[in-house]
């Protein structure tokens, strides 16, 4: 397992922002608006699949608990199943991360 890196981790933020043109502090924020939490879901996804980075990790530094990211990862699995055009967002945000 990859070591954490907190120069990844913004760097996929700085993706975020860049690619959805969201607020990054919102991404690490509390905002709970349904845009903001689609994109922390892609970050979080994100840095758990491609990173391999913990979900305790990944908590510690967006401030949340581990529970509640792993809630929000098995949701985004349903959402990229049923949604087609969201699947092809997270898709295209994480090619140009990689």
């Amino acid at each position: 397992m990859k070591k954490f890196n907190q120069f990844f981790a913004e760097k996929a933020v700085l993706g975020l922002i860049e690619f959805f043109d969201v607020d990054g502090d919102k991404i690490k924020g509390n905002n709970r608006t349904k845009v903001v939490v689609l994109y922390r879901s892609f970050f979080i996804k994100f840095v758990y699949d491609e990173l391999k980075v913990t979900y305790k990790k990944i908590g510690a530094f967006l401030n949340k608990n581990h529970a509640t990211l792993i809630n929000n990862v098995l949701k985004l699995n349903e959402v990229l199943e049923q949604h087609p055009e969201i699947n092809k967002q997270y898709e295209q945000y994480k090619t140009d991360l990689l």
